[in-house]
């Protein structure tokens, strides 16, 4: 089940009554922060990408473009390279970096004559990049340090949001073993506010449950509330676990191409290699869900280097009457997420993942005053470090359990805590 599907549940629950990094000490470390923008216009770049050019580790710059950058005092002689998909890629000596950077990334230009002049077509190189994923994506097992965040909101307020690292093991494609991860760190905001959306009602409705299970002489479980179906997202489960080899984006089938209108598009830049960039929007929605976005590959080997789309989880028809009775409006859900990868050492490893979903709903009254709530929600994943040297296996006593809670199953390192570490920029 794919991200978008599995929101498109959790919001249809709703309707019915039924700083992330890589570890350094600080006597050790470096410390580079500062903002990203874009040259001509001023504003801000998210979710770029900063690496040592020789060393694996990396991060990304938040939404605004802030990022703070913690690297080994080894790495001095080093190069840091800041990257952002359809502009030039800088580098700077390490060495050379003083004080707080104010880096302008410059859009680059595309000449006319450089455009749309692919002699097959883009189902054809979509068909490529399929059939080639095994070569282009590490097949060797390796080792990763990534971050992960999860937020929920509702009217600009947080009601629930974690972030936590985790240890990855990545056994070779062909291993019969299936990924490992260890959560390393985990924790919450101090605060979050109540889920305020028909809490009239909830509560009604759980104090009549409560006295039906007086009635059966049973207890009942206060931990196991309604609540709980309003702040999860199911855990970071479905970023760890992504992989492009099993991907089942329908406008990646070649069985689904009909379903969908497939375009040329302008030349991205990323890394200093130019991409060919592929436009795909769905003709009318496939299970509920309309989608468009641009997938970006290396024409070199028909890699795919790049998803980012943006679409439309359409509310059931069958869902629809219900709702209706229940004196419920729900505006479709809008989602955008974004698949990225990097290469190091000729293959493509997974770089950062990213999505979030938007949905106003309403909930009529006759003779009071009408609720209105949007809720925003959202997850981040994106790997710090790569260890592309044979992998070593999780301790099974560390490894993470997505049916369990994650605050119980933190399996910390000495050599790893919050402290320098490599998070996204607060």
């Amino acid at each position: 089940m794919s991200i978008v599907k599995y929101s498109l549940l959790f919001f249809m629950t709703l309707f019915l009554p039924v700083q992330r990094g890589f570890i350094l000490q600080a006597q050790s470390s470096l410390l580079i922060r500062g903002a990203i923008t874009d040259r001509e216009t001023k504003e801000r770049l998210p979710y770029a990408s900063l690496r040592l050019k020789n060393y694996s580790i990396g991060t990304i710059s938040n939404e605004a473009g802030e990022f703070n950058f913690y690297m080994p005092q080894s790495t001095i002689d080093d190069t840091l390279v800041v990257a952002y998909v359809g502009y030039k890629s800088i580098e700077i000596p390490v060495g050379t970096i003083r004080n707080d950077m104010a880096l302008k990334l410059q859009p680059v230009a595309i000449a006319i004559d450089e455009l749309y002049v692919y002699p097959l077509s883009p189902q054809e190189y979509i068909k490529r990049a399929v059939a080639r994923l095994d070569e282009n994506y590490a097949g060797s097992s390796f080792m990763t340090i990534a971050c992960f965040n999860e937020e929920v909101k509702e009217n600009g307020l947080y009601i629930s949001a974690c972030e936590a690292i985790f240890k990855s093991y990545y056994p070779e494609y062909t291993d019969s073993v299936k990924n490992q991860h260890q959560l390393v760190l985990y924790r919450e905001p101090e605060e979050t506010h109540e889920f305020a959306f028909m809490k009239e009602w909830r509560e009604k409705r759980k104090r009549k449950e409560a006295r039906k299970a007086e009635k059966k002489r049973e207890n009942s479980d206060p931990d196991n509330s309604e609540e709980d179906v309003f702040v999860s997202f199911g855990g970071p489960e479905m970023l760890l676990d992504f992989n492009i080899r099993n991907n089942r984006d329908a406008f990646l089938d070649s069985t689904n191409f009909k379903r969908f209108t497939y375009m040329f598009g302008e030349s991205r830049f990323y890394q200093g290699k130019k991409l060919m960039a592929i436009h795909f929007e769905a003709k009318r929605a496939i299970d509920n869900f309309k989608e468009a976005g641009v997938i970006l590959l290396d024409p070199d080997n028909y890699a795919i280097v790049s998803i980012e789309s943006t679409g439309m989880a359409i509310v059931p028809v069958a869902v629809r009457p219900i709702l209706l009775a229940l004196g419920l409006g729900v505006k479709n859900p809008v989602f955008n997420r974004t698949m990225k990868y990097e290469q190091y050492n000729g293959s493509y490893y997974p770089k950062d993942f990213h999505w979030d979903i938007s949905v106003y709903i309403t909930k009529r009254h006759v003779f009071k005053k009408d609720e209105h709530s949007h809720i925003e929600a959202g997850q981040l994943f994106f790997v710090n470090k790569i260890s592309s040297e044979k992998g070593k296996p999780i301790p099974a006593e560390c490894v993470f359990d997505p049916e369990k809670k994650m605050k119980e199953q933190i399996c910390s390192e000495e050599n790893i805590t919050w402290n320098e570490m490599n998070i996204l920029k607060k």
